[in-house]
């Protein structure tokens, strides 16, 4: 849980004006709210970003939405911002992200999904470029979204989680960028992990995801300047390399704990970390939505320079085979097989076949 203060919770009328509204919806697992912040200078011409903030266990959307400062960036930044509220689990307020014992019995996965379809349908939002954030358990939820909707969100941003062990080494149906932060000192996510509670350590978690990126190369390690004063230093590594121009971010906080870091008094600022991160990456193939995302279909060689032959996992006839660049731009599209790559340029693409079944996504690689 982060640190709140009183004039956390009294700015919070200051916040709710006519472009932030409290929302519900019917949900499985019963009425679900939402704060939604719409950009200062919102109209329905303009297609804007959207960004999913998950607060942390035992807290609510009344006291993080104004905490955050999101609001304040969506006007600057122009995006739409969406605040969803946990229900209560054994111990408060908290999503389904994986933890034993505590988790209330909501499929938070498809209730998530379903706000993002909601907000999508009812506002004027680029489907490229949906993000996702979270503190705490919501960033825990943000680690199992980007394994489980990855169909559906750009990019992500997490502090002070890692992942819980049901879910360590699934995979994503695509290379996905995520940005973690966490305190070194975290005794309430511990980032050497906790096997009691079931979640791994923060250096397991990042592992995990370079290897379902498929990175290469080393990372590349910083410390940033203390500007602050703070007694803290902030040590960043990079990975630049992984697949589909997927990049990663590990953000280690020296003498910092369970804390919500905010300027001035911290170097860095949580929600700008995130938002700087995200805001760099579209989805390679938005706007193929209410799809399903199977693996009925594989190809091969991979790496290919010439043509690539279809597998077929099944008795599912395909009916198209789509090449996209990592920007989202089709470059090849055809019904029959082999496809030819040869007049590609070399990097990374996504190959995607449609069937009667869905969408089946495979990372392809022209050398």
């Amino acid at each position: 849980m982060k640190k709140i203060t009183l004039l956390s919770l009294l700015l919070l009328s200051t916040f709710i004006h006519s472009q932030t509204s409290l929302k519900s919806f019917q949900h499985t697992s019963g009425t679900r709210k939402y704060f939604i912040h719409l950009p200062a200078n919102y109209n329905t011409s303009t297609q804007y970003p959207l960004l999913l903030v998950l607060h942390g266990l035992t807290d609510s959307i009344q006291s993080h939405m104004p905490y955050t400062g999101f609001n304040g960036i969506a006007d600057q930044e122009n995006f739409i911002v969406v605040y969803p509220q946990a229900l209560v689990g054994s111990s408060g307020t908290c999503w389904n992200a994986g933890a034993p014992l505590i988790s209330p019995n909501a499929d938070d996965v498809d209730f998530l999904t379903d706000l993002i379809d909601t907000i999508t349908k009812n506002h004027s939002v680029n489907k490229a470029r949906v993000y996702m954030t979270g503190f705490s358990m919501g960033g825990f939820m943000t680690q199992r979204m980007a394994k489980e909707v990855s169909n559906k969100i750009a990019a992500v941003a997490t502090f002070a989680s890692t992942q819980f062990f049901a879910f360590l080494n699934t995979n994503p149906t695509r290379p996905i960028p995520i940005s973690m932060g966490h305190g070194l000192t975290d005794i309430v996510v511990n980032p050497a992990g906790n096997f009691v509670l079931a979640y791994t350590s923060l250096n397991n978690s990042w592992n995990d995801w370079k290897s379902s990126n498929s990175c290469i190369g080393s990372e590349i390690i910083d410390t940033l300047p203390d500007l602050a004063n703070d007694g803290a230093r902030v040590i960043r590594s990079r990975l630049l390399n992984c697949n589909a121009g997927v990049q990663m971010q590990m953000l280690k906080i020296t003498n910092v704990g369970h804390e919500y870091l905010l300027k001035p008094a911290y170097d860095i600022s949580y929600p700008w970390e995130a938002w700087n991160f995200v805001k760099n990456y579209t989805h390679p193939y938005a706007g193929m939505d209410d799809i399903e995302v199977n693996n009925l279909f594989d190809f091969y060689p991979n790496p290919s320079n010439d043509f690539i032959f279809i597998d077929k996992n099944s008795s599912v006839e395909a009916k198209s085979y789509s090449i996209y660049t990592i920007d989202g731009t089709k470059v090849t599209s055809t019904t029959t097989s082999p496809i030819n790559v040869s007049n590609l340029p070399k990097g990374f693409y996504t190959l995607v076949v449609e069937s009667s079944k869905g969408l089946t996504l495979k990372k392809l690689v022209v050398n």
